[in-house]
């Protein structure tokens, strides 16, 4: 996280899975990665953002996302 600080840089996560799988997801990682997962993550179980942003995958799992990392720019420009 410092060096996200450092940069004047914020992540967040996204998933079409539920607020209580994130809760899980976060217990697992920090009890067996020692460490805290300090960025939220955001439910689209509608799958609209992961819709917009072209994360669901055609020819796969329609409830599996694609794994996908996007820069947001201070002008909310996508880089």
């Amino acid at each position: 996280k410092d060096e996200f600080a450092k940069r004047n840089v914020k992540a967040i996560a996204l998933s079409i899975d539920s607020v209580e799988d994130h809760k899980g997801w976060i217990k697992d990682i920090e009890e067996t990665q020692n460490t805290k997962v300090n960025f939220p993550i955001i439910a689209d179980t509608d799958k609209k953002v992961s819709d917009l942003y072209s994360m669901i995958h055609p020819n796969a799992d329609a409830k599996v996302t694609v794994r996908s990392v996007y820069v947001i720019d201070p002008n909310k420009k996508i880089r």
